[in-house]
């Protein structure tokens, strides 16, 4: 079969960040207001494979009525523009604006860090990444004024053994109470595929994936830190070249099996093409999504894929990531907690059932090396400061899948422990890079990525 160094986590898992650099292009506001605000940039689940998060909009500062106070109308103009006076002078004081945010920060920025990184599975690659940050106070009334930013990132990575991915994620407040986001991804990926349920073995099969796939929501802020809406998941895969060999040597079945591809029993092996929709809702208070000290994160997406004219597949999906952030000693300590469900109902193609493993979620388990109807796992990191820019976390995880595919094998959990540095980039917004070392049952697994895990 295919030489198994060419295959790799969806996500370009890393180990060895060999170059990063941070490079900040910052425009200063122009005359008619325009200014900064405190850096919330965006992410997951991913990623990390997942839409960014949604960061509270911030509160509105008032702007004094200086047309009556040079009219004369005193008295009347300061209580209609809520200022206070100076019980000396008499003069009207103009309050604090709290949301202005700090000198340092600016209406916009451009910041590229390029990288490049080594693994078993990818040999070397290469990538870049770019965000663009935009930061606009708008008026919502004659006197108020509302601070909310967007922003965009873009980045791609190629390695050696031919695997490229392209993600652009965007976030645009299209005023202080509605956003859209989400992730548009572009693979062409040689991956590797271990069967399905827990009876499946380190012994994979080969193939080249395509994919095309964008997840867009758009929600509203109806309570304060609290985002309901809709979300929409488009995705087209290709499904070529199943290796006629596994990587312990076996030959491929020529009858129906579900541990191998091209043999006629597994959903979506020549392909899937699914449409789904459905609710989104999400709770955020963190005070920064990308290196979190404290607050709390939930979000749930509810989709049906409806089979539409028989071209589709059809089945449901739900998703619950809660998160929760624990400072100590003024921050410089964190603990950080998450739990993750996936329950997928119908027939959905193997590549859209909920799998474990990954840069992200299960870091001791390559991506995709469980797969079946319902994932669930949780993790528990400490994070700590080393040195001037550099961090560190330790970290413990468990979790497991279940379903159809895992009823002739009892309920047992994968579990993995590790620990990591990180490489503060920019202090100010908290754009960091990471190496992880994590351990399972299955061996030692480095990763290196961008930003924190969750």
């Amino acid at each position: 079969m295919s030489d198994p160094s060419r295959t790799s986590s969806p996500r370009l898992a890393a180990v060895l960040v060999v170059c990063v650099a941070g490079v900040a292009a910052r425009v200063q506001a122009q005359p008619d207001g325009v200014a900064g605000a405190r850096s919330i940039a965006a992410q997951d689940d991913a990623a990390a494979t997942a839409p960014a998060p949604v960061d509270e909009a911030l509160e509105p500062a008032i702007v004094p009525d200086t047309e009556a106070l040079e009219a004369g109308a005193q008295d009347a103009s300061d209580d209609e523009a809520g200022l206070a006076v100076d019980p000396q002078s008499g003069e009207p004081v103009a309050p604090a604006e709290e949301d202005d945010p700090p000198p340092e920060e600016k209406p916009f920025a451009i910041i590229g860090f390029p990288f490049a990184f080594y693994l078993p599975e990818t040999n070397f690659g290469f990538g870049l990444g770019v965000t663009m940050s935009m930061r606009i106070r708008r008026p919502e009334e004659s006197s108020t004024y509302r601070w909310f930013r967007s922003n965009f990132t873009i980045g791609g990575a190629y390695t050696l053994n031919r695997q490229a991915r392209l993600v652009l994620t965007p976030e645009f407040y299209l005023g202080p109470r509605i956003v859209v986001d989400g992730q548009t991804e572009f693979r062409h990926y040689p991956d590797r595929y271990y069967g399905l349920g827990r009876a499946s073995d380190p012994n994979y099969q080969t193939y080249l994936e395509r994919t095309i796939r964008s997840v867009t929501a758009v929600r509203y802020q109806v309570l304060p830190n609290f985002y309901a809406g809709g979300v929409l998941d488009v995705a087209v895969t290709d499904v070529d070249r199943p290796a006629q060999k596994d990587l312990a040597g076996n030959e491929r079945p020529d009858t129906p099996d579900d541990d191998w591809l091209g043999t006629g029993a597994v959903a979506g092996e020549s392909g899937s093409l699914v449409a789904g929709a459905g609710v989104s809702v999400v709770y955020d208070t963190r005070e920064n999504p990308l290196m979190t000290k404290s607050g709390y994160f939930a979000r749930l997406h509810a989709l049906v894929y409806p089979n539409i004219e028989g071209r589709t597949a059809r089945y449901g999906r739900v998703t619950l990531d809660a998160r929760a952030f624990y400072p100590f000693h003024d921050g410089d300590l964190v603990l950080a907690l998450q739990a993750v469900a996936s329950i997928v109902v119908g027939d959905a193609p193997f590549n859209h059932l909920a799998s474990a493993g990954g840069p992200v979620g299960m870091r001791s388990l390559p991506d995709g090396r469980y797969r079946d109807a319902v994932h669930s796992y949780a993790q528990a990191e400490f994070r700590f400061p080393i040195v001037w820019r550099f961090r560190g976390m330790v970290n413990l995880t468990a979790g497991s899948v279940f379903g159809p595919n895992s009823q002739d094998r009892p309920a047992q959990l994968a579990w993995g422990a590790g620990f990591g540095v990180r490489i503060v980039l920019v202090p100010e917004r908290r754009l960091s890079v990471r190496g992880d070392l994590m351990f399972g049952a299955e061996g030692v697994r480095p990763i290196g990525f961008v930003h924190e895990a969750f």
